[in-house]
């Protein structure tokens, strides 16, 4: 058995030299106590009628209690290290601590308030990123250095998934303008729990013997994320305007779940800078639309929305699209 269990866990990359080495330790230290046990067996056999027989009890208690949980620690997998998976950007890292919880270490590249859109990673990170047992990224163009790190002579994780990829699999319809695909799938939470599956599956093949804890995980955040629907559903149903104004094209999935429209200023990236003239048309329609608030996010400049919204004589508030 204990040979059928090393070979299991042959394809983890992380466990299985620590593991056996672990394990003969265990084998030589139930041997050990199974021969002190067999000595003190004996002792009492010969000792019963003697005064010594009152120490030996509690002793061969000992002996018993640690060897019973010796052995029960042998049916027990508790890997030494735990799995390292490096993301993308934040939605990404979330996703997988919730899904891999005391099995993983997860280290996202983007920094906090980073901007994903533009953002190039330090080579110290590319070096990191090549260590890890799992690298999950979005796509679509989403992570302009991707195509860098594709491209160049970097070494390479042992697994490496794109989501955009994934999902496509799956037949998620996913929102094109031109060539392009609208890369915020993680803004809707149905998505994003098809998301979490990925990760769960990818977990499970990594580490088949902790599938009960992924799976269980996974479930557990299927049951936030379509709470979180669900609360969408219900208080978005009720407003009065359905139409809203948002600094990049970033909201299309949250918009098509809960039916409202958003009409951007900016386009996917928001670094594509709008004319004077898309201004003044964004103006009108707010106008028109009786448009009181513009929404700007946190890791941008909100310029173009407060501009707009001086001209209408309205405000800003904070849209914030979760990409840091």
């Amino acid at each position: 058995r204990a040979s059928g269990h090393l070979k299991k866990h042959t394809t983890h990359p992380s466990f299985h030299i620590r593991l056996a080495h672990t394990h003969h330790a265990k084998i030589s230290l139930i041997l050990s106590l199974s021969h002190v046990l067999k000595l003190l067996i004996l002792d009492i056999l010969s000792l019963m009628n003697s005064s010594r027989f009152t120490f030996l009890i509690p002793c061969v208690v000992v002996v018993a209690f640690v060897l019973s949980v010796v052995i029960k620690g042998e049916r027990q997998y508790v890997p030494l290290n735990s799995i390292q998976i490096s993301t993308s950007f934040y939605p990404l890292a979330y996703v997988a601590e919730k899904i891999g919880g005391q099995y993983v270490t997860v280290k996202n590249i983007l920094p906090p308030g980073g901007e994903p859109h533009d953002f190039e990673p330090s080579p110290q990170a590319y070096i990191e990123l090549s260590k890890s047992s799992l690298f999950v990224y979005n796509g679509a163009s989403f992570e302009p250095w991707i195509n860098k790190w594709k491209e160049g002579a970097f070494p390479r994780p042992l697994h490496t998934v794109s989501m955009i990829d994934e999902l496509e699999k799956q037949n998620v319809q996913l929102i094109s303008t031109g060539d392009a695909i609208n890369p915020h799938v993680w803004l809707s939470p149905q998505i994003l729990i098809k998301e979490a599956h990925v990760i769960r599956d990818i977990l499970i093949k990594i580490d088949p013997v902790n599938a009960d804890e992924y799976r269980n995980n996974s479930q557990n955040l299927e049951d936030t994320l379509s709470n979180l629907d669900q609360d969408f559903h219900k208080e978005l149903s009720v407003c009065e305007k359905q139409d809203v104004i948002v600094s990049h094209d970033a909201f299309g999935y949250l918009a098509r779940e809960y039916n409202f429209n958003t009409i951007a200023i900016a386009g996917i990236s928001p670094d594509e800078e709008p004319s004077s003239k898309t201004l003044a048309t964004l103006t009108k329609i707010a106008l028109s639309k009786n448009i009181k608030h513009i929404f700007f996010e946190t890791t941008v400049s909100p310029k173009l929305s407060e501009t707009i919204a001086r001209e209408i004589g309205g405000s800003v508030l904070v849209l914030n699209p979760l990409e840091s």
